[in-house]
């Protein structure tokens, strides 16, 4: 195990997840851990047997790396959000 969490795979209780405003799409990971460190909950990373990563080329990161930056600016509130990807508002 590390002591430095990485998203992508993640086990969250329900309850954590429906009561949080976390944007949907590439970066509802890299959001789902902040809002729980945030929050004061532990964060553990633990080792997944058989789990690989397929490369991409680079330019495929692009539009995923933007999503995830701009998910770390609106759940840590340095920039506005109208939620309108967001886990807990949409629909409403």
């Amino acid at each position: 195990a590390g002591d430095e969490p990485l998203g992508g795979l993640m086990l969250v209780e329900r309850e954590f997840v429906l009561g949080q405003h976390l944007p949907g799409g590439w970066g509802f990971d890299v959001a789902c851990t902040l809002s729980a460190v945030r929050s004061g909950n532990k964060v553990l990373e633990l080792p997944v047997a058989g789990v690989r990563h397929r490369r991409k080329k680079l330019a495929e990161y692009i539009g995923m790396s933007a999503e995830v930056c701009s998910a770390i600016l609106r759940v840590t509130e340095q920039v506005p959000w109208d939620h309108a990807d967001c886990t807990r508002c949409q629909g409403t």
